[in-house]
């Protein structure tokens, strides 16, 4: 028990780290740019097609693209996490392959 509730709070810990770093990652390369910018406008557009007050189209399309940067460092974030779990895995099985059970009357 001792051991599954120290890996789940690893892979827990390990998964916030690494979600934060692709967010920090993600916002840098975001800043400022023409995608950026293009991506707002576009937003602004819909915003204004969908009857949204002009006062409140930057700020709601900032966040949605705000969203957008945390699902996707989210999402690379577990993906991390999982290629982790994943070697170690792959790491136990390997010693498990080496152990033989000798057959039966043999010494």
């Amino acid at each position: 028990m001792l051991g599954g509730a120290l890996g789940t709070n690893l892979i827990s810990v390990l998964t916030e780290r690494r979600t934060q770093f692709h967010a920090e990652t993600l916002a840098s390369t975001t800043e400022g740019g023409d995608t950026l910018l293009e991506a707002r406008r576009l937003l602004e557009g819909l915003y204004a097609k969908g009857g949204l007050p002009e006062v409140i189209r930057r700020d709601a399309a900032q966040d949605f693209l705000l969203r957008m940067v945390e699902a996707q460092a989210a999402l690379e974030g577990f993906r991390d996490a999982f290629l982790v779990v994943g070697l170690v895995c792959l790491l136990a099985v390997i010693p498990g392959l080496t152990l033989r059970q000798k057959p039966p009357g043999a010494r």
